[in-house]
């Protein structure tokens, strides 16, 4: 029997989403890792004459491991769109070819075959094969941050050297959502690098690795072997910028060409400048409330309907996100699968929730906390303070450290948090680490046999419209519950060069640099 980190994954994948949002939103501004002479000729160089072959972009933080299944870190996902390759790709129309060019799923919905191209290379010259897809799923499975997305998989066969076998413990509907997350690997290289692979992966993707400076930069340059053929421009350079304000100041002065974060306040002053471009964007990243049902008063559902009612989301896009979000009506947007437009939250109203916490004994309301990090977390914190002050709760703000916070919510170590999570994947099932009795992001301690039951069926259902009617009742029940509250979606923005075309961003805003291009 394999090993399944249920758990560990959950708690890493939210730390991944934490670490995005929270540096998207820090306010202090803190000086980048130099951006120095190298990214300013780079940036300088681009504009001269028409062949543009380097891009500088911005990143709020650094690299820590570049091994796939070593890490959770949205500053290494992010690069291995560089990197590696997988079987399938994400698109505007879905779920595309990539290293696999078809697969056939067999008529019980228990077998995946899938047909490689014979042209994929490894940067050090090396064909991939099917046995090197085997390898690659099952190191992943072992692995403690990507293994629990794969764990319907039963075995994994190489028929021949370009046909992969994926046979499954039972039916599994979002299983080609679920290889999302499976970056693939050549198993000499790994045996020959050891550890050393995590500091310069060597990968099939379209930019081969060249080096990373701790705390300043990583620079990449182009694979021409590459089967998708070769990306429009050769050298990418990330650079370190800890704090959006001094990255917009960098992306308007030139130093770089494309920065992943700004603060939203800077947006439209951005957009105006005749240099630059701003492509904006939703994504299903949910910011919401957590409620902790193992005590008091937050175990009665009448104290939990009472503080949902006492929610106003559109103040809340206003003050904190400052318009850039959406409201969320349920944990899924229409990015997802699964989302259904009718499903509700309970509706503001004041004095019903005044009433709700007099029905529950608390006719004079209640102190409590509101754990969270800093930045836009925090001001979320405000505002949702001001909002129980309406209703005669008096809530105290505790900002913490962002691993001090995972800890207590998974400890069962708080009353009250605001925060942010976006799972890997666009279908409603991934949310059963959230909402199941043994969730490994279950943080609530809420637990709804019917839930959990609604999870499993949606999973092993394979027609899309009883799925589409499974998560409904699903979101629906969530919300009624209110021991997770909803709150906004973010909506996000990337302000580049106004010669730069980007090509296709994900629901978690994740874009591909090989489908970046200079146009003029």
């Amino acid at each position: 029997m394999r090993k399944k980190f249920k758990t560990l994954s959950g708690i890493v994948a939210l730390l991944l989403v934490l670490t995005m949002v929270a540096a998207c939103a820090q306010d202090a501004v803190q000086p980048p890792a130099e951006t120095g002479a190298t990214a300013q000729n780079q940036a300088g160089d681009a504009q001269e004459g028409p062949a543009r072959d380097s891009i500088t972009i911005g990143m709020p933080s650094d690299i820590s491991n570049l091994d796939p299944v070593m890490t959770a870190s949205a500053a290494d996902i992010r690069l291995f769109y560089l990197i590696f390759s997988r079987l399938m790709s994400e698109s505007t129309e879905g779920f595309v070819p990539s290293v696999a060019m078809r697969y056939e799923v067999s008529d019980d919905a228990m077998t995946y075959t899938f047909f490689l191209r014979d042209d994929v290379r490894f940067h050090n010259g090396d064909l991939l094969t099917a046995h090197d897809v085997v390898f690659t799923f099952e190191r992943a499975m072992e692995s403690p941050f990507v293994g629990a997305s794969i764990h319907a998989i039963e075995s994994i066969t190489a028929v021949d050297d370009h046909q992969v076998r994926f046979d499954l413990e039972f039916p599994f509907a979002p299983f080609l959502g679920s290889i999302m997350n499976i970056w693939l690997v050549s198993e000499s290289i790994i045996n020959e690098m050891g550890d050393d692979f995590s500091r310069a992966p060597i990968g099939s993707g379209p930019y081969r690795f060249v080096e990373h400076q701790p705390g300043r930069s990583v620079s990449f340059t182009r694979f021409d072997d590459y089967f998708g053929g070769p990306a429009p421009i050769r050298d990418v350079t990330y650079m370190v910028i800890l704090s959006p304000a001094t990255a917009s100041i960098a992306v308007e002065a030139g130093d770089i060409d494309f920065t992943i974060t700004v603060p939203p306040g800077d947006i439209e002053r951005l957009a105006a400048q005749p240099n630059l471009g701003v492509t904006r964007f939703d994504t299903n990243n949910v910011n919401f409330l957590t409620l902790n049902t193992h005590m008091e008063p937050f175990n009665n559902p009448l104290v939990r309907e009472a503080i949902a009612r006492s929610i106003d989301r559109p103040g809340v896009i206003a003050m904190v996100a400052e318009g850039m979000g959406s409201v969320a009506n349920s944990f899924l947007n229409d990015m997802s699968f699964g989302y259904a437009p009718d499903v509700m939250p309970f509706e503001r109203d004041l004095d019903l929730a005044r009433e709700l916490l007099a029905q529950a004994g608390y006719p004079d309301g209640f102190n409590t906390t509101i754990q969270t990090i800093g930045g836009a977390f925090e001001n979320l914190a405000q505002v949702i303070q001001s909002n129980l002050g309406d209703i005669g709760i008096t809530a105290t703000i505790e900002l913490v450290d962002q691993a001090v916070l995972l800890g207590n919510l998974f400890s069962a170590n708080y009353e009250i948090a605001a925060l942010a999570v976006g799972l890997p994947g666009a279908d409603a099932s991934a949310w059963s680490e959230m909402f199941a009795t043994d969730g490994g992001l279950n943080m609530t301690g809420y637990s709804d046999p019917e839930i959990d039951a609604w999870f499993e069926l949606g999973r092993m259902t394979v027609d899309p419209a009883q799925r589409l009617a499974i998560y409904r009742d699903v979101a629906q029940r969530v919300n009624d519950t209110a021991a997770f509250i909803p709150i906004y979606f973010t909506s996000m923005a990337y302000v580049h060069h106004r010669d730069i075309e980007m090509g296709f961003i994900g629901p978690t805003a994740a874009f591909r640099v090989d489908e970046l291009r200079w146009v003029r």
